[in-house]
């Protein structure tokens, strides 16, 4: 993770920065394939004897219904797992990177020899619970503005980089891929981003990238609150 990017709250302690090389210490990045890199669109292969750590990126998971109209199933970001026995049939879902993402490998009889290793998988699989309620929270909300408004917010804290502007999103996406995440058409998406630029909460870099402005990244996000929540019954009374 870039140390300009905004570090996702810690379940553990609020506000920690993570540090990968406790991950090495545990054996995370074990095996020939740690670090493997997959740019923004490649298919990422699953396999059952073993997971996927996101270390730096985005990952989604996708679904095509009947109607050929796609459903995000999940978001997974830095320190989240993802695997064939941690997602739907693994022939009916698209896993693929929604930006650059750096991936570390990690075989499942690993997870079963090392206990601390099974710890760190367990408080990844607990940050990606937490991922899937944000994604609901979101897409229950009425209005199409506050589905993209938040949205953005949880995208910038998890793959965000502070610029002159605001906080920047590392990847370039789409107006196709904000509906899909938010569950709405894409126009709608387009006249939401009008808005929004229009009251200077969203830029659009030369490079095509977004950027969010710091008075929408500083409001209060659903998955900042539910981590935060999470955070402090993980710690215990004081």
């Amino acid at each position: 993770m870039s140390k300009h990017a905004i570090p996702l709250q810690d379940v553990e302690s609020p506000g920690a920065v993570f540090d990968t090389g406790d991950l090495h210490e545990v054996g995370w990045a074990a095996g020939q394939a740690a670090g493997d890199c997959y740019k923004a669109g490649q298919s990422i292969p699953l396999a059952w004897d073993s997971l996927w750590l996101v270390q730096q990126g985005l990952v989604w998971v996708r679904t095509v219904q009947w109607s050929g109209n796609e459903t995000l199933v999940a978001l997974v970001g830095p320190r989240m797992p993802i695997g064939a026995m941690l997602v739907p049939e693994k022939a009916a879902c698209a896993v693929h990177a929604l930006t650059d993402v750096q991936l570390t490998r990690v075989a499942w009889r690993e997870v079963h020899q090392q206990p601390q290793l099974a710890w760190q998988l367990n408080q990844g699989l607990v940050r990606l619970l937490l991922q899937l309620e944000a994604l609901n929270a979101i897409k229950g909300l009425r209005r199409v503005i506050d589905r993209l408004q938040e949205m953005l917010v949880l995208l910038v804290r998890q793959c965000g980089q502070e610029s002159v502007e605001g906080v920047r999103l590392q990847g370039r996406l789409t107006h196709e891929q904000l509906a899909v995440a938010i569950g709405c058409q894409r126009v709608a998406v387009t006249k939401c981003f009008t808005e929004l630029k229009r009251a200077g909460l969203v830029t659009v870099g030369a490079d095509r990238r977004l950027c969010v402005s710091r008075e929408l990244v500083h409001r209060t996000a659903l998955f900042a609150v539910a981590a935060d929540t999470h955070a402090q019954r993980a710690m215990g009374p004081a």
